[in-house]
Order: structure tokens, then sequence, then C-alpha cells
């Protein structure tokens, strides 16, 4: 999933090569370099779809499994205009997120409110923290989906 900042529509990437579409997909508006594809310039698609709950029950998906690594405002003083802004965008995605992935079958929320988005060098412990979470909720999920033959 991407969004095209000419049309503001998401952009869903299902043929080309995997490493453009991976760098579109995750090109952050203000931190990466947006990519062009054929007529688009993308960047992420959470932009437009957050967490791709109605996208992939359109693509097919039986059941969807949604992982929300959570939009927390930060609780620092509002200093700056720029603040201001980046303020208002995290509450407006959070609210929107909100209502979008209750359409999920299942939602794993792995608790990373102490994680800033810029941490990129805290992955390996962003990583651990999913893992924990996805182990936490996996005898939920079995009960939820009555296979747990699927999961073994």
């Amino acid at each position: 999933m991407a969004t095209d900042l000419y049309s503001g529509e998401k952009v869903v990437i299902d043929k080309g090569l995997v490493a453009p579409a991976v760098k579109a997909s995750c090109a952050i508006p203000g931190i990466f370099k947006p990519v062009k594809w054929g007529d688009t310039l993308l960047v992420d698609g959470g932009v437009t779809e957050r967490v791709p709950v109605a996208t992939a029950r359109k693509m097919g998906a039986d059941f969807v499994i949604a992982v929300d690594v959570g939009v927390y405002p930060n609780k620092q003083k509002i200093n700056h205009f720029l603040d201001v802004i980046t303020q208002s965008i995290d509450i407006m995605s959070k609210e929107l997120n909100h209502h979008r992935i209750q359409s999920a079958d299942f939602i794993i929320s792995p608790k990373l409110e102490n994680v800033a988005a810029s941490q990129f060098h805290l992955a390996p412990q962003i990583i651990a923290i999913g893992e924990e979470a996805a182990e936490q909720e996996l005898e939920n999920l079995q009960s939820q989906l009555g296979r747990s033959e699927l999961l073994a």
C-alpha cells in the first residue's frame, strides 16, 4: 500500500519489483523521499489507510488479522507551529484508525507508546515487542479461528 501524492488516493502495489514497492510503502512524508511509480508519486500507505483492513478484505481476505502499532500523540510541550501540525496529524490519524480497524477479525496491539516513529535504531527491540504481543494473543486467535491446526 502506498498513497499517491498527486491524487490523494491509496495505491495497492500488486505487481512489479519488490524493492521499490517497499520503498514507496515506507516513504514517510517529511522523512523519506517520495517514490516515482509510473505517473504517480508515492508515499507511505499509512497516509490514506494506516492499517489496511478494508483493502485486505477487498483483495479477498476471509479473516483479517490487523496489527496496530498505534499512534501516540506527543505529550511534550508544544513550542513551534510544526509541533502543532505534527500533533494535529497524529490525533487525526489515531481517530480515523480507531474506527477503521474495528472491522478486522482480530487485532494485535503491541505496546509501543515509548517508541518514537524516528527511532529506527530500536528495530530489534520493537520486533521483540511485536513478537511478544503476537505470542500473548495466539491462544485467543486460535480460539477465534476454531482451527488451531492452522497455527500449529
